[in-house]
């Protein structure tokens, strides 16, 4: 198997150079995972979003499936083709535009979505809903916003953890939402906020609540590396239209891009122009 890889991540390229040696760990549609230790990359095909640990490929869906992936089959780095790749830097920079502007197009876009997920409990009409998935995500919220305002930032940290591993799916929502916090935080210059620094010890110590890939995810998270979208909010010079966000969010997985924005507007709203929600 020899494949050409025509995008990935500094992040991405950083781990293949220093592992010589993959197996398949899953295959999906259009996404054929690699394992290596503890850190997974994903093969995909061309024309797919790209995240942290993306090797976009030139593969058609036909052509991913015509290498007969089958978990457990081992693949050498030097079968990986990178030489051609356009390398992409995706640590996420603090936001340096109106963050009034960018939480209300992104309000926006959660509101013109299709996709259902966390953005029902962002909705201006929003009404009650029945699912126990929904009924745990909001009270996370809930209690989080309430011990913020208390000044218990390692309770409100706990409570938002909860939502690790909530959902169905690949990237369950409520791990595609902490991501999204996680951005969201750094958007605002909140990194090194003492309840920041609580949710990355508890996301950290609550990885194994998780599946490998959104553990994957996370952990990327944690160390400020993120999909393409996200990282054009950080780096946009100027106001981000709704329509740019919603199609650029879309792209990502089912809901995981939605639930992701979710995250990082909830985060813009409790943590507006790089101010805590509560001044120490």
């Amino acid at each position: 198997m020899q494949i050409m890889i025509t995008d990935l991540s500094l992040y991405a390229k950083t781990i293949l150079e220093q592992h010589f040696s993959w197996a398949i760990h899953s295959v999906y549609r259009k996404t054929i995972n690699l394992q290596s230790g503890d850190f997974l990359l994903a093969l995909q095909t061309a024309g797919s979003p790209l995240s942290p640990i993306s090797l976009i490929t030139d593969l058609s869906e036909a052509g991913m499936d015509a290498q007969k992936a089958v978990p457990g089959m081992e693949i050498p780095s030097s079968a990986l083709q990178t030489d051609q790749a356009d390398v992409r830097n995706l640590f996420l920079p603090p936001f340096s535009g109106s963050f009034g502007e960018l939480s209300a197009s992104i309000h926006q876009a959660l509101c013109q979505a299709d996709d259902q997920g966390f953005r029902l409990l962002f909705l201006p009409d929003r009404q009650e809903n029945a699912s126990l998935i929904m009924e745990a995500a909001k009270k996370s919220l809930t209690d989080c916003r309430l011990f913020l305002q208390k000044q218990e930032e390692e309770a409100a940290a706990a409570a938002l953890v909860r939502l690790t591993g909530l959902g169905i799916g690949l990237t369950p929502s409520g791990d595609d939402f902490l991501c999204g916090m996680l951005a969201g935080l750094i958007l605002t210059n909140s990194w090194d906020l003492p309840f920041t620094t609580a949710l990355r010890q508890e996301i950290c110590a609550h990885l194994h609540d998780t599946n490998d890939i959104s553990r994957t995810f996370l952990s990327c998270a944690l160390e400020r590396q993120f999909s393409l979208p996200v990282v054009s909010l950080g780096k946009a010079s100027g106001a981000v239209s709704s329509r740019e966000i919603l199609t650029s969010f879309s792209e990502i997985g089912h809901s995981s891009g939605i639930d992701t924005l979710c995250g990082i507007y909830y985060a813009l709203r409790s943590f507006p122009e790089a101010l805590p929600l509560i001044p120490h």
